[in-house]
């Protein structure tokens, strides 16, 4: 069931980028049959949680997104899985909390998944820890996070195919820190995808790469 579930989460956010929500709900409506009978710990945790999150912060329900986040966190810390939980807030409900101005909670979350390399690594969760610390006016400490994350992937030939959801991200706290070469390196990766709606990251580049210019 974790494997499944994992594949419907994904193919979700898949057809969520291309535009077609009704068979991203539909997949994760799948999601969240297999949650609740298999009763799989990472899916309740975190592959659940993210859809719901996902969805509550695309429809502007950011105070039920926060509520699915905060929900997935507690669970997996009385599962004795805080790292699941808190990706599962993360990974949902992050926009929702940051624009709720609940920077504090990310934080923890954050901290809470510390142990995983991803973090600090040209990982989605090193995007995910450098918009955290933009948002909380840390812009100095954001910025060096940015420039190790396009580092790494520069260093791996990675940087012209970084996931979408990690360029995103990253673009939203160039603009925010106001550093201009990064935002036009990020501007160069995301170009071909000017129009995106990805599924995690709920934003448009258009409108950053406009601020940055």
């Amino acid at each position: 069931p974790r494997v499944l579930g994992q594949f419907l989460l994904h193919a979700g956010v898949v057809h969520l980028t291309a535009a077609h929500r009704s068979e991203a709900e539909a997949r994760w409506a799948q999601l969240g049959h297999i949650a609740e009978n298999s009763r799989d710990p990472s899916l309740t945790c975190l592959e659940n949680p993210t859809a719901s999150g996902l969805l509550a912060t695309l429809d502007g329900r950011l105070t039920d997104a926060a509520a699915i986040g905060r929900s997935a966190q507690r669970r997996g810390a009385d599962m004795g899985l805080p790292a699941p939980g808190g990706l599962g807030l993360l990974d949902g409900s992050l926009q929702a909390l940051l624009h709720l101005g609940f920077v504090g909670e990310a934080k923890e979350a954050l901290t809470v998944v510390a142990s995983l390399a991803d973090v600090n690594s040209g990982g989605r969760l090193g995007a995910s820890r450098a918009l955290v610390m933009a948002h909380g006016d840390q812009h100095q400490q954001a910025l060096q996070i940015c420039d190790a994350v396009l580092a790494w992937n520069r260093d791996h030939d990675q940087l012209e195919t970084m996931p979408i959801f990690t360029a995103g991200r990253l673009l939203e706290v160039a603009v925010r820190c106001g550093a201009r070469a990064a935002a036009e390196t990020l501007g160069r990766v995301l170009a071909p995808a000017s129009a995106y709606l990805d599924g995690r990251s709920p934003t448009c580049p258009a409108r950053h790469l406009g601020a940055a210019s």
